[in-house]
Parts: C-alpha cells; sequence; structure tokens
C-alpha cells in the first residue's frame, strides 16, 4: 500500500492492496518519477529482502535495458564511512565495470535502479547515516539512476523531516498470503 507521511495504520485500512512489484515498476518507468526515491517499508521478517532480490530479477527479464539492477545489502557497507558514492564504488569494486568506470553512478548514458536493502541495518553512526541518506536525495534529483530504499518502519519514520523536503513516494509490504506467495514463485 502506498502511504503518505503522518498517515496511521488505520488509514492505509482503507487503501487498495497493491501488487509492491508492480507498484514500484510504475514508479520507475512512470515519467515524473525519475528524480523520486521509492521506499520500501515493513515490519522485521516482512519479506522486504525477498522482495529485493526478487525484483532484481524481475528487473533484468522484464525491464532491462530501461535500467540495470543493482542490489546492495546496506549492512554490508564498511563502516568506515567516508562518503554515499566512495562507499558504492568500494562495495562494488569486485565488478569490473564499477571498477573500470569511474563516473558510474553520474553516467547518463546508462540507467541503474539501485536498490538499497536495509536502511535500518547500515553500520553507522547516527550522523553518517543522516550524510549517507542526504546524498543518496542529492544523488536522486542529479543522476539518471533510480534508488530504491528499504527498511524498517519506525526507522524511516525517524527520518522523516528529511524525506519531506524532497521527492519521496512510500510502499508499505503487507503480510503475503499463501496466494501471493505462489504467486511470487511461480
Amino acid at each position: 500500500k502506498e502511504k503518505e507521511w503522518g498517515e496511521s495504520d488505520e488509514d492505509l485500512q482503507d487503501k487498495k492492496t497493491v501488487d509492491i512489484a508492480d507498484w514500484v515498476t510504475s514508479n520507475l518507468l512512470g515519467p515524473e518519477q525519475n528524480n523520486t526515491l521509492i521506499i520500501i517499508e515493513g515490519t522485521s521478517g516482512q519479506g522486504k529482502t525477498a522482495f529485493c532480490r526478487m525484483f532484481v530479477s524481475r528487473v533484468k527479464e522484464e525491464i532491462y535495458p530501461a535500467y540495470i539492477p543493482i542490489y546492495i545489502r546496506l549492512q554490508d557497507i564498511n563502516s568506515r564511512f567516508v562518503d554515499m558514492k566512495e562507499s558504492l564504488n568500494k562495495y562494488l569494486n569486485a565488478i569490473r565495470y564499477f571498477n573500470e568506470n569511474e563516473g558510474w553512478l553520474t553516467d547518463f548514458n546508462k540507467r541503474f535502479a539501485i536498490i538499497l536493502d536495509g536502511f535500518d541495518e547500515l553500520p553507522l553512526s547516527n550522523a553518517d547515516t543522516m550524510q549517507f541518506l542526504e546524498e543518496i536525495l542529492k544523488f536522486q534529483e542529479e543522476t539518471p539512476g533510480q534508488f530504491i530504499l528499504t527498511g524498517r518502519t519506525g526507522f524511516i519514520e525517524a527520518f522523516q523531516d528529511i524525506f519531506q523536503q524532497h521527492s519521496v513516494c512510500r510502499g508499505i509490504i503487507q503480510p503475503m498470503s499463501d496466494k501471493i506467495q505462489l504467486s511470487w514463485i511461480k
């Protein structure tokens, strides 16, 4: 379900549930979404990471070459944080393309769907987490790529003041029924 800032769980009850993959895809490909950060939130164990892994496959199979997917587990970002761009480069340096193309993040000839999974699991201080978030939002506004950020709802809401200053859309993962789980497996 799509959630607005300040909306209560009761307010969400009246909203229509949509397939999260379809919602993210429409936000990726929609003309007005080029500079909008996509946030996917939920409680612990709700399926955010499982969704990210399955969505990477979907992007490769259905959306590529419009976007090239990159999946990053934020808990693996080095705790000796300098800046977001350097942290992403260090994380991806084992992949030849990123090692040889220093300006990959700002390359307007390629559009990356950068899926940052586990915002609440960043091994950083509060000040560094704030800086990381501000840099993501800045890059989102200035580059052709698309950032998709996942995290626990309470942690995401702790940064509400920053998010509200930027173009952000939020989706809440709902518990999966057996029927939905089977549709994802197929």
